[in-house]
């Protein structure tokens, strides 16, 4: 996966909150990063690697970098958005394969969307459309989402 944006490093005054799309693997209980099935996260467990932007493009007042590497997720609310707009994208894909989309190819697997902390003092860009990419995550639970029209509490 790969995150563009403005070339404007932030670094956690506090914990931030964010969120994260992942593919759950039912028969295991597991819960693997989406774009890359074999990474497997776990719950409470802190997770790093370093980031490191790419020079894309420049003008006089912005540069704008590409990082590849990194956890990437999104600020909160905008990763249920992100679900509900790839479901339909992949409504209308005709070549996905289980290693780039398990979720939609394989009955193992359910996507859906993690609670996720920033530790403070961690460094991490976001984009002007809720996109992060972080050097250091904790994974912290599935959400619940309680849906109002048939009052009942579910997972995404």
């Amino acid at each position: 996966m790969c995150w563009v944006g403005e070339n404007i490093k932030k670094v956690a005054e506090e914990d931030v909150k964010c969120q994260k799309i992942v593919d759950h693997h039912i028969p295991s209980d597991t819960y693997h990063a989406y774009f890359h099935e074999f990474f497997e996260y776990e719950c409470g467990k802190v997770y790093e690697e370093k980031i490191t932007p790419e020079i894309t493009n420049s003008s006089n007042d912005h540069e704008f970098i590409r990082i590849n590497k990194g956890f990437h997720c999104y600020s909160m609310d905008i990763a249920m958005k992100r679900l509900s707009s790839r479901s339909i994208e992949l409504t209308n894909m005709t070549h996905g394969t289980s290693s780039v989309y398990p979720s939609h190819v394989n009955a193992a697997f359910n996507t859906v969307v993690m609670e996720c902390t920033i530790p403070k003092g961690t460094e991490y860009y976001e984009n002007g459309s809720g996109e992060i990419v972080t050097s250091k995550l904790i994974v912290e639970e599935e959400i619940q989402i309680k849906d109002e029209l048939y009052d009942i509490t579910c997972k995404v």
